[in-house]
């Protein structure tokens, strides 16, 4: 997995990197290409900090979170469980001071680089020789949720702003990959997004826009069928008219 992030400023093989933490869609530590095996407490407590990174996380604060009922001084416990974390991983994944814990300097974080690919291209409005050199991976993270089934109140908030994120930039990366006339990608990004959010209408917009723009109007229409089902049976409406004059042309 390979990131480039910065306009090609700075570009990254996580596969090469001495220890990553994948949170795309579940928690995965890596050290020398090793997979590190974490126990549950230490797994949330990684977690924790790899989404405050490069912001230090106050011990006090973790402490707070800590799940009542686990017994014993917390602040033993929070010591002990940094400590497991980096003996396991035979690297100093977690460095800190008495008051604040962070993530060291060696870690990389498929999360991060997913983000900040998305932030850039969103902010420079998907440049075309950026969207040419969308890596694979992200494609994949794009359909991925922030830690997956986990179920922690302090993740909620970072969940919902990835989930927008990311459909966000699905959409524009569809919408791009349109303009530039590679349909079969355009394709692949709206398939994600509709799959993502099945009530998104852009997505469907561009989706059976890349189709027709491929040649493929049979299966234009077969989604648009689709849309017109789940609107229908969840919502009560029709589709928009823009959506329907492409497939009523492709039925022409």
């Amino acid at each position: 997995m390979r990131g480039s992030v910065g306009g090609g400023r700075e570009e990254v093989d996580l596969e090469a990197e001495p220890c990553v933490v994948r949170l795309l869609p579940a928690l995965r530590c890596t050290a020398e290409g090793r997979q590190v095996a974490l126990p549950p407490l230490a797994a949330r407590l990684l977690a924790r900090v790899c989404l405050e990174h490069p912001v230090a996380v106050e011990r006090a604060r973790l402490i707070g979170e800590q799940r009542p009922g686990s017994g014993g001084d917390p602040r033993s416990r929070l010591r002990k469980t940094a400590w497991r974390i980096n003996q396991a991983a035979g690297h100093p994944v977690l460095t800190g001071t008495r008051s604040e814990l962070a993530l060291s300097e060696c870690v990389r974080i498929d999360y991060q680089f997913a983000k900040d690919w998305c932030l850039l291209m969103i902010k420079n409005d998907f440049p075309k020789e950026m969207v040419e050199r969308t890596p694979l991976w992200l494609g994949d993270a794009l359909g991925c949720r922030l830690l997956e089934g986990w179920d922690e109140e302090w993740l909620t908030p970072y969940q919902r702003e990835w989930d927008v994120l990311r459909l966000q930039c699905l959409q524009g990366l569809a919408l791009a990959a349109l303009d530039a006339d590679r349909p079969t990608a355009a394709v692949l990004y709206a398939e994600r997004l509709v799959r993502e959010d099945p009530f998104d209408e852009g997505g469907w917009h561009a989706l059976v826009s890349a189709l027709v723009a491929s040649g493929r109007r049979a299966a234009a229409t077969r989604r648009f069928d689709e849309l017109v089902e789940i609107l229908d049976a969840e919502l009560g409406i029709t589709p928009d008219p823009e959506i329907r004059r492409l497939v009523d042309a492709c039925r022409a």
